[in-house]
């Protein structure tokens, strides 16, 4: 796998649910190892497992603490 430099981050992104049953938009997983890092230069390493197309965005954690971020009607997050 690629080593990038710093604190390396291996970021696994995969379908959940089943694409061909589901009337539900598709959700996606994300499991990180590890979960927990120290401050500093970390670099992350995504693999996509799934059959659809994932994308990782790392944003600032919000003022107010950690899953506090609001989610839109449709399921996201304002990203900007």
């Amino acid at each position: 796998m690629l080593r990038l430099s710093g604190l390396n981050v291996d970021a696994t992104l995969s379908d959940a649910g089943d694409v061909m049953m589901s009337m539900r938009p598709m959700m996606a997983t994300l499991t990180m190892d590890p979960v927990v890092v120290p401050a500093g230069k970390v670099s992350f390493v995504a693999v996509n497992n799934g059959a659809l197309v994932h994308e990782t965005v790392v944003l600032p954690l919000p003022s107010d603490g950690q899953g506090t971020r609001p989610t839109g009607a449709d399921g996201k997050i304002n990203e900007s």
